[in-house]
């Protein structure tokens, strides 16, 4: 691969595959038709494929969360979950209470305006976002009322 003046360097050729409105997919070369063979009753699927994507992502601020986990306790809003006694490991994600991606422009943020969340309610509650529309506060409140696999044995099972 030859760099050019500017720092760049040749690749190879791309296509693109994917178009939507935050990103672009791009495809080196052609896609393989390498043939899988296996037993019938086995569903096999190919993975690590490369691809180049081009995202339009709204930038969050790490100096707010590293400032959020220093000021804060780091137990999960909805769930209380501690990870440090539960695993051993300090680990907790903050969790913007309005999107980030509703504002159309940069915007100024304050502790208040996230939470700390466990990974499992931060899942949940992107979800809940996602399908329902609801605001934080009522997500926090539907899923506080849920029983926790702490207190009710899964019979499922």
């Amino acid at each position: 691969m030859a760099l050019t003046k500017d720092g760049w360097h040749f690749e190879g050729s791309f296509s693109v595959s994917e178009i939507e409105n935050k990103f672009v997919v791009l495809h080196r070369g052609l896609a393989s038709s390498t043939k899988i063979s296996a037993p019938q009753d086995e569903l096999l699927f190919q993975e690590g494929e490369r691809k180049y994507v081009t995202h339009l992502m709204a930038e969050r601020s790490k100096g707010v969360v590293k400032a959020l986990k220093s000021a804060e306790s780091w137990l999960c809003d909805i769930c209380g979950e501690d990870f440090f006694v539960r695993y051993g490991i300090k680990y907790i994600e903050a969790h913007h209470k309005v999107p980030i991606s509703t504002y159309s422009a940069s915007y100024v943020v304050s502790l208040s305006d996230l939470s700390l969340l466990c990974p499992n309610c931060h899942k949940a509650v992107h979800i809940y976002m996602k399908k329902s529309g609801y605001e934080y506060a009522k997500i926090k409140e539907i899923l506080g009322t849920k029983p926790s696999s702490k207190h009710q044995p899964d019979t499922a099972r």
